[in-house]
C-alpha cells in the first residue's frame, strides 16, 4: 500500500485539482492522509467533503510550517510499504505513484531508499510554464546532500527504512522533510532522481535548479536577500537533528560537516571552514559564490 501524505495551507485554489489527480493514479493501493496547517480561507469546506471517501483521512492542525505538517503526517500514517509526498498546488499524472514504486520495490530489502520526479515548473498565478527541473547534472555526496534542496517533498516518495530513519529525530525540529530525507539516504541508503516528468508544480518563485528556466537577476537576489534576513533554518535544522541523532555516534566527516551547520550562534571558526572548503557545495555553479558569502556571514 501506498500513504499519500498531502499537507494545506490556504490552498482553496488547486486543492480539488491536486486531490482528484492522486484520486486518479494508476497505481490502484492508494490511502490519502491530509493534514490542515492551521487554513483561514475555503480549504477546510472543501477537504470535508472529499473526507466522505473511504481512501482519505483528514487531520485537522494548528500552524506549524509544510516541513513538520509531512512529518507529522509521516509518524500518523503508520502502516504501509511506500509513502508520497505531496503539495497542494500541484497536479499529479497518472503514472506518477506507480513509477515510484516501480524503483522503490526494486531496492534490497531493509535499505533506506528515496525516490524523486522530474517535474515541471507553472507560474502559481498564470499557470505559464517557467521550466522543468532534472535530475541534477553533478553527483549527490553527503555535503550537496545538506546544502541543496535537491529532492522536493512534493515529488519524493520514501519506503519503510527510511521512514524509520525520519522518525528518529524528534517530528516537530525537523523544518523540512524533504532535505532530511535526502541527506539520510545519502548517508545510510540509496536514492534516485527519476528523468521523466510525472507531475506539474506550481511555485512563486522558479527552482534555482530548473533546467530549462533561464535564471533572472531578479530570482537569484529573491532568494540570496531571504537567506541573508531570515538564514537557512532548514539546513540548520536538520544538521542539528543529524548531529543529535546519529552524528554523535560517528566521528566521519560527514557527521564534521553537520556539526558545522548545526550551531546556532556565529562560529567564526565553523563560518570561515565552510566558506573556505575546497570543494563545490552547490549542484549549480551560478549558486557556489552567494552560498560562500552567506557561510561567511553565518546565514548558512
Amino acid at each position: 500500500m501506498v500513504n499519500v501524505l498531502v499537507s494545506t495551507w490556504n490552498g482553496e485554489r488547486h486543492i480539488r485539482e491536486q486531490l482528484n489527480s492522486i484520486l486518479d493514479q494508476t497505481y490502484p493501493d492508494i490511502r490519502i492522509y491530509v493534514r490542515d496547517d492551521g487554513s483561514t480561507d475555503g480549504t477546510l469546506k472543501i477537504l470535508w467533503e472529499y473526507s466522505e471517501r473511504e481512501e482519505i483521512r483528514l487531520i485537522r492542525g494548528r500552524h506549524v510550517g509544510a516541513g513538520r505538517s509531512y512529518m507529522r503526517l509521516l509518524r500518523i500514517a503508520a502502516e504501509g510499504d511506500y509513502w508520497c509526498f505531496s503539495g497542494q498546488e500541484d497536479l499529479w499524472y497518472p503514472d506518477k505513484v506507480q513509477q515510484a514504486v516501480e524503483w522503490l520495490s526494486q531496492q534490497p530489502t531493509g535499505v533506506p531508499a528515496l525516490y524523486g520526479c522530474s517535474y515541471e515548473e507553472a507560474d502559481e498565478q498564470t499557470d505559464e510554464p517557467i521550466g522543468t527541473v532534472l535530475p541534477p547534472r553533478r553527483t549527490v555526496d553527503f555535503r550537496r546532500a545538506l546544502t541543496n534542496r535537491i529532492y522536493n517533498d512534493f515529488a519524493m516518495a520514501v519506503n519503510s527504512p527510511l521512514r524509520t530513519l525520519m522518525l528518529e529525530a524528534d517530528t516537530d525540529r525537523i523544518t523540512a522533510s524533504d532535505q532530511w530525507a535526502q541527506i539520510l539516504a545519502e548517508r545510510f541508503g540509496v536514492h534516485y532522481f527519476d528523468a521523466r516528468v510525472a507531475l506539474k508544480h506550481r511555485c512563486p518563485i522558479p527552482d534555482m535548479n530548473s533546467r530549462n528556466h533561464k535564471k533572472s537577476l531578479s530570482d537569484s537576489l529573491r532568494v540570496f536577500g531571504h537567506t541573508l534576513r531570515s538564514g537557512d533554518e532548514d539546513i540548520r535544522s536538520c544538521a542539528g537533528a543529524y548531529t543529535e541523532s546519529f552524528g554523535r555516534k560517528m566521528k566521519d566527516r560527514p557527521a564534521k560537516y553537520a556539526r558545522w551547520f548545526a550551531s546556532r550562534h556565529y562560529r567564526p571558526d565553523y563560518a570561515v571552514k565552510k566558506a573556505l572548503y575546497p570543494g563545490r557545495w552547490k549542484t549549480e555553479a551560478g549558486q557556489e559564490l552567494p552560498t560562500r558569502l552567506l557561510m561567511l556571514l553565518g546565514r548558512i
